[in-house]
């Protein structure tokens, strides 16, 4: 076989494999989002930290369930958040950190005042439920 043959099908088999391998990592939909509420922060965020002071302050975590997800370090948490972005129809541009997705009401809150209001209202109602 000529060499320059066995290059072109070197080439082609390893075309074929990166193919398969970018086929079988690539995540078409994106990253699922979570039932329930998820509360995405920013690690160094100076809103982000006034809402956790509050969340800790006021014991929010054990009135509310919810999880927390950073998303300035972690790709898989900042597609999450950008999906639950799209299901409020929150655009590109007006997303930011603290943000929190409510999934049962398909839901965002964005921002230290909207996240804070959020808890403050579940933790209320969990309040009131529990009498």
């Amino acid at each position: 076989m000529p060499l320059k043959k066995v290059w072109w099908v070197l080439a082609g088999v390893l075309v074929g494999v990166g193919g398969l391998v970018l086929w079988g990592i690539a995540d078409p939909v994106g990253p699922s989002v979570e039932s329930g509420i998820t509360y995405f922060y920013g690690d160094g965020c100076p809103h982000c930290k006034t809402v956790q002071e509050y969340l800790d302050r006021e014991h929010i975590a054990e009135k509310v369930l919810f999880q927390k997800k950073e998303v300035w370090k972690n790709r898989t948490n900042a597609r999450a958040m950008e999906r639950a972005a799209k299901i409020c129809g929150v655009q590109q541009e007006g997303m930011g950190v603290p943000f929190v997705f409510d999934a049962e009401a398909q839901k965002c809150y964005v921002g230290e005042p909207d996240a804070i209001g959020f808890f403050e209202e579940k933790a209320k109602m969990g309040a009131a439920e529990t009498k």
